[in-house]
């Protein structure tokens, strides 16, 4: 989780944590967001999952659950697009971003 203050000069903090996101294939360049697996990493921030090689879309559950209505929000998940490549781990950091008042 990274909480970003509102103060100007102050830093970003970080902490490990539990978080939820989404993911998704991503078809002809947009998320499948009807196809979206949702995962909960461990209390140690830590979470692995098994993808067949593609590109797929990480972020917040509620976007791939109504992509249509959804309103970003403080503590949602930071979106990204990682390529799984065959035979090979991918390393990814999910952020969830917060904002201090």
């Amino acid at each position: 989780m990274r909480v970003v203050g509102g103060a100007a000069g102050s830093k970003p903090v970080e902490k490990v944590g539990r978080v939820t996101f989404a993911l998704a294939p991503v078809v002809e360049g947009k998320p499948a967001y009807a196809e979206a697996i949702f995962v909960t990493a461990g209390d140690d921030g830590s979470y692995a999952v098994s993808l067949a090689p593609g590109k797929y879309w990480i972020g917040p559950p509620a976007r791939a659950r109504d992509p249509h209505h959804y309103i970003p929000r403080s503590g949602a998940v930071a979106e990204q697009v990682v390529t799984v490549i065959p035979q090979d781990w991918t390393h990814l950091d999910v952020i969830e971003v917060r904002w201090a008042p």
